[in-house]
């Protein structure tokens, strides 16, 4: 189906009525067959139809309006290498197409599997006339950017980027004789395909250079990693409210947002005026859940975790923002070494600096790729992120610590109580003892207090008190004494071993 550009952040300079007038109404290209959900990857060599987006934009010199072209939908392969390999449109009035892109954009849920099966992807190579090898796509969890350079005036631009935000991966072959640019685009989940074709289609008209597509797949990163950003300072501004900490004097809404987690839909608007921070504060499920589990906090342990949650998402989000810096600089460094390896005539067209041939606005592009790599490295820094909340954990470790020491005293206060309870029985049990021995030992039988004398008070028997109580006595206490011995032992051994384990000497 036909896609309407949707609200461009980024406008361009020209006017709406302007840009209506060189467009026309994109041209479909029909699906062949209806769309399904195609394996990313299959075992074998056998070809399955896959589930992609198509761009296709042509711009001419002189007064003859661009055209575009999107379709979406389940092609084969050897559909897909057709239309690749197909040739640029006919002249118009003996004028060819001064520049054309064809563009492949598939979602890559998974950055560890192929986005193709592996007959496809083989095709897609040969159409595109790239090098036999795949290596860049085996590295999932790295990324790298580069370029072959196998023919003369026909560079092959490398994009590749993958974390938890979501794989980006773009190959670009550049024809630099003709100036028509083709290549596939590879996108996780979290970056819309829709708003990729979308923009590539409205923006192409004016800048009609083939390092476009890393330019607006870096965009679309930022303006998601800001959203991001954006939830990690909205969180971490609640936590300090919860710990009484943090800068309160700062008033704007970006940059503390205040103890409100979950500002209804209806107060968006209203509050931020603007239609497209009012989407940045639209919350993913992840973060609305994060964000009832902030609101629900009340114990210090609990608040600690989310820090910890929230300081793992923020390390990831901060090596994207690295990564996509990584992918600018190599954009902009490739925009300044494209002269020196295309042929003379699209040479002129690099260095137009917006005169009438300048369809690919070479000059504008660069500076939007400045300021572009100014924003990344502002984001970087968006609210102080990091420090804060370094100073948060530190605050809630203490605040942590300072309650086990509240415990430890609470503790130790009872253990004092009890050691003076215990006082006060041992010295009962110290007062009553001599007596309660006499009392006991004069009741045993061994003594007959009935006797007519007092040498006839012991009988026979007093001598097995003696024989039985001397030995058991010598028995107990060896024991006990034994096992103090065994112990302060085992306590010798791990004391040396944790002095061994530490480094120390021998004491």
């Amino acid at each position: 189906m036909d896609l309407t550009p949707e609200r461009d952040l980024n406008p361009s300079a020209r006017t709406e009525q302007q840009v209506h007038q060189i467009f026309h109404q994109p041209q479909l290209v029909p699906s062949p067959l209806p769309p399904r959900r195609a394996s990313l990857a299959i075992p074998n060599d056998k070809s399955v139809p896959t589930n992609i987006h198509k761009v296709e934009c042509w711009v001419y010199d002189g007064n003859r309006l661009p055209s575009t072209s999107y379709a979406h939908g389940t092609f084969t392969k050897d559909e897909i290498t057709g239309w690749l390999k197909s040739p640029s449109p006919a002249a118009y009035n003996g004028v060819r197409p001064a520049a054309g892109l064809r563009l492949l954009c598939r979602e890559q849920e998974t950055s560890i599997k192929w986005p193709f099966d592996k007959a496809t992807f083989g095709a897609i190579q040969e159409a595109l006339g790239l090098p036999a090898t795949d290596s860049y796509l085996n590295m999932p969890k790295s990324g790298a950017c580069g370029k072959y350079l196998g023919t003369p005036g026909h560079p092959i631009f490398i994009f590749h980027r993958s974390n938890n935000n979501g794989a980006i991966s773009a190959v670009l072959k550049y024809d630099s004789f003709t100036n028509i640019t083709s290549g596939y685009a590879l996108l996780g989940p979290r970056i819309s395909l829709e708003a990729l074709c979308t923009q590539i289609r409205s923006q192409f008209a004016q800048f009609s250079h083939p390092l476009l597509v890393p330019t607006v797949l870096i965009e679309l990163t930022a303006t998601d990693l800001m959203r991001e950003l954006y939830h990690v300072n909205r969180l971490l501004t609640a936590s300090e409210y919860k710990t009484r900490s943090g800068d309160w004097e700062i008033q704007d809404s970006l940059a503390n947002a205040g103890p409100t987690l979950s500002p209804s839909p209806a107060d968006l608007l209203d509050s931020w005026h603007d239609e497209a921070a009012a989407e940045m504060q639209r919350e993913p499920p992840y973060w609305a859940k994060m964000s009832r589990e902030m609101a629900e906090c009340q114990d210090n342990h609990q608040l600690a975790r989310i820090l910890g949650w929230m300081a793992c998402r923020f390390a990831f989000m901060n090596a994207a923002v690295q990564c996509s810096l990584s992918m600018v600089e190599f954009t902009r460094n490739e925009m300044d070494a494209l002269e020196t390896y295309v042929v003379p005539a699209t040479r002129r067209r690099l260095r137009a600096k917006g005169a009438a041939g300048d369809v690919m606005n070479s000059v504008c592009l660069r500076h939007r790729v400045e300021m572009l790599e100014s924003n990344l490295r502002h984001m970087a820094i968006f609210g102080a992120i990091e420090p804060r909340m370094q100073a948060q954990q530190t605050m809630l470790f203490n605040l942590i610590n300072i309650g086990m020491a509240r415990d430890s005293k609470e503790l130790a206060e009872a253990s004092k109580r009890d050691s003076s309870a215990m006082k006060i029985i041992a010295m009962l049990t110290t007062l009553f003892l001599p007596g309660t021995f006499i009392a006991a030992f004069f009741a045993m039988p061994i003594l007959d207090w009935n006797a007519l004398s007092m040498n006839d008070v012991m009988t026979n028997h007093f001598w097995l008190y003696w024989a039985i109580s001397i030995p058991l006595t010598i028995v107990v206490m060896a024991v006990v004494g034994a096992y103090g011995r065994v112990q302060a032992i085992r306590n010798h051994e791990a004391a040396a071993n944790a002095r061994k384990e530490a480094g120390l000497k021998e004491v």
